[in-house]
């Protein structure tokens, strides 16, 4: 099976967000927007008017910085040169034979250590923050199927999630 990929900006901000909020710092992150937001809810009688307005702007900017700094990221890395190039993908039962540019590589099916999905993204992750990312508007004319099929085959259903 032979897939050529060109991530876009909103695939590479999509996965930066969920890995960002299943982590240590994105569990922070929710953590003090909670605390924030009840502190603000608390005290929201005892506050003149201003004060609100400035609380719950506060409450906003603390919950929206992260999405906003990853979906900015997200777009810098498209524009990158090196890292937007074309991804070209053979999959067989040997692995993933990847070429980006004049870069290659080998990924053999046990190096896979997690397969999963987040809206309409397939991800095959090779540690715990680097991943091959597959979208599924490449995956068309029988090659989702060909491919969950491949995945389904090689990957053990342990390292499988959603899949």
């Amino acid at each position: 099976m032979d897939l050529r990929i060109k991530v876009t900006a909103r695939e590479i901000f999509l996965f930066s967000l969920h890995h960002y909020y299943h982590s240590t710092a994105g569990a922070i992150s929710i953590g003090c927007t909670v605390l924030a937001l009840g502190a603000v809810a608390a005290t929201w009688s005892a506050q003149p008017g201003y004060m609100k307005g400035v609380l719950a702007l506060a409450v906003i900017l603390i919950a929206a910085t992260q999405p906003f700094v990853l979906y900015r990221k997200a777009g810098r890395e498209t524009l990158d040169p090196q890292r937007s190039k074309e991804t070209h993908f053979k999959i067989d039962y040997n692995g993933l034979r990847v070429h980006q540019g004049k870069d290659k590589a080998v990924i053999r099916w046990n190096q896979i250590v997690k397969v999963g999905k987040i809206s309409d993204i397939y991800i095959l992750y090779l540690t715990k923050d680097r991943a091959y990312l597959f979208p599924e508007r490449v995956l068309d004319g029988g090659k989702k199927e060909q491919f969950l099929n491949v995945i389904r085959e090689y990957v053990p259903a342990e390292k499988r999630k959603g899949i």
